[in-house]
């Protein structure tokens, strides 16, 4: 059986990467581009917290806050965690999962933060971190709703579980700061939500542009080469030979790997080849003795003149490349005049 050509192949891989399933298509992108500003965001947030650290403890001593040995240490555990997630962004398993990576980071930062707190006995700066952190992850990095909501409760579980060790109770969180909490989450979920949605919405207009030009593409490829076609169809003397001939450079310069031409009998009830090629053996013994019913093909025969080359999506005419073995068949009318098709070119 005669098989799909490279020429082919390939045209149909493009127009299938865009044509089907559009939604999959965007998804990937969408979560291909996110995950690319991600990994620059995250780094550049290590980067600065790295460049700051080292003025945090000089302000501290300069202020005289006593020095712990533990919180030296958890704050150079600290650092460590951050050089690390930085590291793992920079090779192909970061890169694959920055999200999990980044996540990890600021689960490490708030627990790391709390003890911090937990062991100073003092919550007025861990309630600062978190507000700011939940802002940075919903408004700077958009990993979507779900992570956003992992990190909202990461942080809100460390500042309860820190007020309770500090004061015994929750009174110190309670009130005004309970509802600029509640408030900041609130705010930081909708602005993850709105950055998820404006980051789908760019993707779908990118790979419906991909769609359009790649259908563009086609068409232009398509009218040029039927336009070769014509100026070599000019020396064809007779009705067979210019069959034939259609069929000829329909194979050379269109992308397919054999075509035919079926015409009306007289009757116009049937439609029969009247001229192939491309097709070998006894397959195309078999191709010239093809006969179908025309009122199976009637809605490629009554296209209107000059609407465009795309075959519809489904029909009968689904099972005819298959029956030589072309994965996918196009059908152009044969025009006689601008009133009434004469027959089919079938190009697989």
């Amino acid at each position: 059986m005669l098989c799909a050509g490279p020429q082919v192949r390939a045209n149909n891989e493009r127009i299938g990467a865009v044509n089907d399933d559009t939604d999959a298509l965007v998804d990937v992108r969408a979560r291909r581009m996110a995950d690319d500003v991600i990994r620059r965001r995250v780094r550049a947030a290590a980067l600065i917290g790295a460049l700051t650290a080292p003025f945090y403890v000089f302000t501290d001593r300069l202020l005289g806050v006593d020095q712990l040995p533990l919180l030296d240490a958890i704050k150079l555990l600290t650092l460590a965690g951050a050089a690390a997630c930085t590291g793992l962004l920079a090779i192909p398993f970061g890169r694959r999962h920055p999200r999990g990576i980044a996540f990890g980071l600021f689960a490490f930062l708030a627990c790391s933060s709390a003890v911090s707190a937990s062991i100073t006995d003092t919550t007025a700066a861990h309630g600062i971190l978190t507000v700011a952190a939940t802002f940075f992850t919903g408004a700077l990095l958009p990993w979507g709703v779900r992570l956003q909501l992992a990190t909202v409760a990461v942080y809100g579980l460390t500042t309860l579980a820190l007020a309770w060790n500090v004061n015994g109770d929750l009174s110190g969180i309670s009130g005004y700061p309970l509802v600029v909490g509640i408030a900041s989450f609130a705010i930081s979920l909708w602005i993850a939500r709105e950055i998820a949605a404006n980051a789908t919405a760019l993707a779908r207009a990118d790979t419906e542009r991909d769609v359009a030009l790649a259908r563009l593409t086609d068409e232009a490829q398509a009218s040029a080469a039927l336009a070769r076609i014509g100026e070599e169809l000019i020396h064809s003397r007779n009705r067979s030979d210019l069959l034939g001939r259609v069929c000829e450079l329909a194979s050379r310069h269109l992308p397919c790997d054999a075509s035919w031409a079926l015409i009306l009998d007289d009757s116009g009830r049937q439609l029969r080849v009247a001229g192939q090629h491309g097709i070998p053996g006894v397959d195309g013994e078999a191709a010239a003795f093809l006969v179908l019913p025309a009122a199976d093909y009637a809605p490629l025969l009554e296209r209107p003149h000059r609407s465009g080359n795309a075959t519809p999506a489904a029909g009968p005419w689904d099972d005819l490349g298959r029956r030589f073995g072309l994965a996918t068949c196009r059908f152009a009318p044969l025009w006689q005049g601008d009133e009434r098709a004469a027959g089919l070119l079938v190009a697989g």
